[in-house]
């Protein structure tokens, strides 16, 4: 996956692109949805998202290196890690003019009830006029529901507040889980009589879990393995064998049931490994 931070960065494609704008801070099924009609439109699938906020932004549902990992596996071509500033302090249509400079053929695909650009405006009677005028193609796509009710990041947060796991494999077509990078973890062993070691990492900024202990599948390329992982609101923390973890590896902790409502941590670190 071809990544820039900057739109002057991009290169010129020669090639029929599909491209959409948003924040895709979950990546659920909606999102999905739009991801793949865009694989089936054009060669080439351009996927414009943000990189920096507003002060005060909601919590993010996942970091961004984890978001940047999820597209990569849904198969974005390009990725334009752009400031939000950047977005928000240009019209729509200049925004899409800069953007359309560097391709030879755009279709644009976007969700329902999606605005972007100075104070919002481009909504969809804009974009699509916009896009008659500049014989460019343009495709909204209709919000995806789950019984009844529409997929949405706000909808996928209230399920992480209340560890609604199954709800969640229904809205994100996949298991929750966190990406860490073995590189940030506090590292340091179980106890004295243990050569397990116990990893924390931070959840700072994201949207928590119920404070509690977990029973967890870790995997770490073609390693895997279950576990128990501790968390508080802004921190998790597991054990397991050093020969599990290889440097710079970084591990997928997909969760699978709560365990116990008390958060275990270093006061009975016996009892964070199975």
């Amino acid at each position: 996956m071809y990544t820039v931070h900057k739109i002057t960065d991009l290169p010129y494609f020669d090639l029929p692109t599909s491209l959409t704008i948003g924040n895709f801070d979950a990546l659920h099924r909606g999102h999905q949805h739009l991801i793949s009609r865009m694989k089936k439109k054009s060669m080439l699938v351009t996927l414009v998202t943000f990189s920096s906020f507003p002060e005060k932004p909601l919590s993010s549902i996942f970091s961004q290196k984890q978001k940047v990992r999820l597209l990569e596996m849904l198969g974005i071509d390009n990725l334009l890690l752009l400031p939000f500033a950047e977005i928000s302090s240009l019209t729509f249509d200049a925004f899409l003019d800069e953007i359309a400079s560097h391709f030879s053929s755009l279709h644009l695909v976007l969700g329902k009830n999606s605005f972007f650009g100075k104070n919002r405006e481009g909504n969809e009677e804009k974009v699509l006029a916009f896009a008659e005028q500049r014989k460019m193609q343009v495709e909204y796509l209709p919000l995806i529901t789950e019984e009844k009710e529409t997929i949405s990041s706000t909808r996928i947060r209230l399920a992480i507040v209340r560890g609604d796991f199954a709800l969640l494999q229904k809205l994100l077509d996949r298991p929750f889980s966190y990406f860490f990078d073995l590189s940030s973890a506090h590292t340091f062993f179980s106890s004295p009589y243990s050569s397990k070691l116990s990893l924390e990492f931070s959840l700072k900024n994201q949207t928590p879990l119920p404070s509690g202990s977990y029973e967890v599948f870790v995997e770490s390329g073609e390693n895997h393995v279950s576990t128990i992982a501790s968390l508080t609101e802004d921190r998790l923390q597991m054990v397991l064998a050093p020969d599990f973890i290889s440097k710079g590896a970084t591990l997928q902790v997909i969760f699978c049931s709560k365990k116990r409502k008390e958060s275990l941590f270093l006061q009975n670190t016996k009892d964070l490994y199975v």
